[in-house]
């Protein structure tokens, strides 16, 4: 084999070893997420994905009432949003988080989605009187619709 031809071979194997594998569908994380075992007994999260950007909004329970909207984005198959939480806009949610009138939580989702789950790293930033506490804990999200 001469060298004109060695060289054309390497060239070639780098070329094909350069490029990335396809990539599978992107990640889709529209429609409605749950942290419970039906509607009835969840926080429900009703995600709109557009693009990269993620929208949407939280509410406690089935009962309907919007907790407040939440944005985010998707980068590879990570999710990250987050919702603004006041005592006014959400007292069931405020109560469970200890959130006091005047006071205001960030609450935001982070982690990978693997189809209809969503395991997510939970951190709760809640601000008062110009003090912050922040905690992280782990949950996993469901969709179901």
């Amino acid at each position: 084999m001469n060298k004109l031809a060695v060289i054309a071979l390497v060239l070639a194997f780098l070329v094909a070893c350069s490029n990335p594998p396809p990539s599978g569908p992107a990640l889709n994380v529209t429609g409605t997420w749950i942290t419970g075992t039906s509607l009835a007994d969840s926080a429900i999260y009703r995600l709109v994905q557009s693009g990269t950007s993620v929208s949407g909004n939280f509410t406690g329970s089935s009962s309907g009432t919007s907790c407040g909207n939440l944005g985010g984005s998707i980068v590879g198959n990570n999710l990250t949003f987050t919702i603004v939480v006041t005592s006014s806009n959400c007292p069931a949610l405020s109560r469970t988080l200890s959130i006091l009138p005047g006071s205001t939580a960030r609450v935001t989702f982070s982690g990978p989605v693997r189809g209809d789950i969503f395991q997510a790293v939970v951190t709760v930033t809640v601000e008062v009187s110009g003090l912050t506490h922040t905690e992280s804990f782990s949950m996993t999200l469901r969709r179901v619709g």
